[in-house]
């Protein structure tokens, strides 16, 4: 089974968020960044469709592609946008040393994310992948570490308060800063979706 990213809004990974009628929800920022980054969702996932997380190599290389993305990303989004926001890389790396892989990541040039706006697009794509991982841990491999796709130093947990939390922050900034705000928010993460299928670009050639 190939592997999808497995970001923001896919069809069977993102309910909506808590709180206001369907039509309000719909009407939202976190709606409007869905619609106006779904071809670059796509694109993404379908950069991360040869990584068979069902077989080690696979897996392997789908972990080094986003370790690659995060180490460049977490520079540019450290103590900045969403204050909850708490990164899994040392469950990734945790994931790969269990693996047998201790390398560091490629280098990987950070994506401009200049303003507060851009960071909370990174993170809206991040924080999108963390409720998605979830799904794609259920394609590795009985015994493979998943606490990176798992969210948690526990496989198996399923939980969308981080999401539903994020969701909710993002509205009342974009209320508060208005359209600018939100179109920087757009770019920010257009940006974070190009890093990852770089990435992908780079490790899909160790899938087998």
């Amino acid at each position: 089974m190939n592997a999808h990213h497995a970001i923001p809004e896919s069809s069977t990974a993102m309910p909506g968020a808590a709180g206001g009628g369907v039509r309000a929800r719909r009407n939202g920022a976190r709606f409007h960044l869905r619609d106006v980054t779904r071809g670059e969702h796509d694109d993404t996932e379908a950069a991360f469709a040869p990584f068979d997380l069902s077989k080690p190599a696979g897996y392997r290389a789908f972990l080094q592609a986003h370790n690659g993305a995060l180490a460049a990303l977490e520079g540019p989004i450290e103590g900045r946008g969403w204050p909850e926001y708490a990164s899994r890389r040392g469950l990734l790396e945790a994931d790969l040393a269990d693996l047998g892989d201790a390398e560091r990541p490629s280098a990987m040039e950070p994506p401009a994310l200049s303003g507060d706006a851009h960071v909370w697009g990174a993170q809206y794509v991040l924080e999108g992948s963390r409720l998605g991982g979830q799904i794609l841990a259920r394609q590795v491999a009985k015994g493979s570490p998943t606490r990176y796709l798992s969210g948690n130093d526990e496989a198996g947990t399923d939980d969308m308060r981080p999401w539903q939390e994020f969701c909710a922050a993002l509205e009342d900034e974009a209320r508060r800063h208005g359209p600018q705000w939100l179109a920087d928010v757009e770019d920010g993460a257009r940006a974070t979706f190009r890093l990852f299928r770089e990435a992908a670009k780079i490790f899909s050639g160790t899938t087998i």
